[in-house]
């Protein structure tokens, strides 16, 4: 019979090698995705002007419930619209 260390030591080193191939198998779909988080400059471009006019869409929008005297949802589109346009503005001056 083996001495019980000699089984830790062969458990530890298959443990040490599926380790390393999940770690090199990480690493490689990372490396595949890193073309899907990083689009185009012009897909880039043709999204924040599409965000731009929903966000502009949404102030609008806002405006015609206030109009209409819902209050509360006027507000809160109106504020999600402010926000989403600021943050279209700043993600397009990132991307010039």
């Amino acid at each position: 019979m083996k001495p019980l260390s000699e089984y830790t030591r062969s458990a530890l080193e298959l443990s040490e090698k599926t380790t390393e191939k999940l770690r090199r198998s990480t690493h490689a779909a990372l490396a595949k995705t890193e073309k899907i988080r990083r689009p185009s400059t012009g897909i880039d471009k043709k999204g924040t002007a599409a965000g731009g006019l929903v966000s502009i869409g949404l102030i609008l929008g806002g405006g015609v419930w206030l109009f209409w005297g819902k209050t509360l949802w006027a507000l809160g589109t109106i504020a999600v619209g402010v926000i989403s346009f600021l943050s279209n503005r700043s993600h397009h001056k990132r991307i010039k």
